[in-house]
């Protein structure tokens, strides 16, 4: 369902994500029946990992946000920063709450608000999909403090990690604008309804409950298959790598404390994994936006996150 043609308008596109994608389920499907006591070791660390880390540093910005979304307070901050974001990122205006989003309240915060704002109107489809590009990245507190500090033993290498996250997002969303047809940006005609603060904080807690359940049950899905990877015959290292491109912080806490994996840390954030990919598929497909354009957003602003955090290494030497 989830790597269905919906995912991306060109059909040489959508076959090649399916070409890749859906032998893996396959396998991982099958894999599942033959060894059910990795399943559910894999299943109870994913449901800790989503109660302890996952919940409590998602739901309350989920909520944040749709309150902001749903109840206008962001309309004076969208006019004024406009003329920036349409000259530098070629979006509309009111697409400045899901910048905040994806840069401040971590996976799939970004992907989510860029979507609701889409279907709400606020903004155009041509926005949505520049969003979308950039707009999808880790917390600051998971890489300075969980990363950093819980990996590395250092926030002073978590802050570099996610400057890098942070620079290449940004040089990503203005070579895409640099890079496509030129087009001007459209003021959206909203009609603005201001509803009671208690209409708006209940519409917002119910549908971040059923956002966050979808978060949770990806997160619960792909965290049951790393037990899976662990019982292939790989490497340490080629198993925390595998491990963390299906479910990124699995993988990326598994990594020892070596200065070399700094930047392979970074790559591993600012992809996000497979969970992530199809946590934020369900939203764009819901929308009828591009899969195939977030997904290569990920790679490139993976690699140019792996590139500055090395640099960045090599200067602090």
């Amino acid at each position: 369902m989830i790597l269905s043609g919906n995912l991306c308008p060109s059909g040489g596109k959508t076959v090649l994500i399916q070409a890749i994608f859906n032998p893996l389920l396959l396998v991982c499907c099958l894999a599942l029946y033959l060894f059910p006591a990795l399943l559910s070791a894999g299943t109870t660390t994913g449901f800790t990992l989503l109660v302890n880390r996952v919940l409590p540093a998602i739901f309350p910005f989920m909520v944040v946000t749709k309150i902001l979304q749903k109840g206008e307070y962001t309309t004076g901050i969208s006019q004024k920063t406009a003329p920036f974001t349409s000259r530098v990122f070629g979006i509309d205006g009111g697409g400045i709450l899901a910048i905040f989003a994806g840069f401040l309240a971590g996976f799939p915060l970004g992907v989510v608000t860029a979507c609701s704002l889409y279907k709400q109107g606020k903004i155009s489809k041509r926005t949505c999909e520049k969003l979308i590009f950039f707009c999808s990245n880790p917390s600051p507190a998971f890489v300075i403090s969980g990363v950093g500090l819980g990996v590395f033993n250092s926030t002073q290498i978590g802050i570099i990690i996610y400057t890098s996250i942070l620079l290449s997002a940004l040089l990503a969303g203005v070579i895409q604008n640099l890079f496509a047809c030129k087009e001007k940006t459209t003021k959206m005609e909203t009609t603005h309804m201001h509803l009671p603060f208690s209409n708006v904080l209940v519409d917002s807690v119910k549908e971040s409950v059923v956002s966050m359940a979808l978060v949770g049950g990806f997160l619960l899905f792909f965290s049951s298959l790393s037990p899976l990877i662990d019982a292939l015959p790989f490497s340490p290292l080629t198993t925390t790598i595998l491990t963390g491109l299906l479910e990124v912080t699995s993988g990326v806490f598994s990594l020892p404390n070596q200065v070399n994996l700094i930047p392979l840390s970074a790559f591993l954030c600012s992809f996000g994994g497979l969970c992530v990919c199809t946590q934020s598929a369900v939203f764009l497909t819901d929308s009828k936006v591009s899969f195939y354009r977030y997904l290569s957003g990920r790679f490139i602003i993976g690699i140019f996150s792996f590139a500055f955090t090395t640099f960045f290494m090599l200067v602090q030497r």
